[in-house]
């Protein structure tokens, strides 16, 4: 089991960078190794751009399957739901996402844990069903680097860097979530139980 707070800062001026790219989200989540298998289920609340204003608010239930026992890269399926916080929240619906990834561990962190760093490297593309916009079907590709700090053995910081590359024909989104090639700049901080 865990629990966290993630954030996101667009970067370049994009207004993905004033809007879906500026927010806190708030999750927790259960995951566990199955051996050939990890499977993770989570829940988030996404508080976009304003901490005191709930008008682009939007929660996520966010199930993940990775295939541990690929040699060199781990594919993964993840889903993730959308749902309204209210009347001006965006529009619901579903994102799926299907990529691989690579962990590489070095060193050793803070003095008093044992644990490890461990730097993520995930390619995926993603196809949204309805979420976040007005039509079904757009289609971006994601390049996600991210490395884990670990604080203490239970607590892990993590930033990372997110270049988010928009499909041809599928730039036009008004607010920006499409709108060309996108650089996010995120923190996350998780302590598992």
């Amino acid at each position: 089991w865990y629990v966290g707070v993630f954030n996101y800062t667009g970067l370049g001026g994009t207004d993905y960078g004033r809007t879906y790219g500026d927010e806190f989200d708030f999750y927790g989540g259960w995951a566990h190794d199955f051996g050939l298998m990890k499977f993770d289920i989570s829940s988030s609340y996404y508080a976009i751009s304003h901490l005191d204003k709930v008008h682009d608010d939007l929660w996520a239930i966010e199930p993940e399957v990775v295939f541990n026992k690929c040699p060199f890269v781990q594919p993964f399926i993840r889903g993730r739901y959308f749902g309204q916080v209210g009347s001006e929240s965006s529009k619901p619906g579903f994102f799926w996402f299907a990529g691989v990834k690579k962990t590489m561990q070095f060193g050793k962190g803070w003095s008093w844990t044992s644990r490890q760093y461990q730097l993520h490297l995930t390619a995926s593309t993603a196809y949204a069903a309805g979420a976040l916009h007005d039509s079904t079907g757009f289609i971006y590709a994601r390049l996600t680097t991210d490395l884990d700090i670990p604080i203490t053995t239970k607590i892990t910081l993590s930033p990372s860097l997110i270049y988010q590359v928009a499909a041809p024909g599928q730039r036009s989104d008004p607010k920006g979530f499409t709108d060309g090639n996108k650089l996010v700049w995120t923190v996350n901080l998780k302590y598992r139980f």
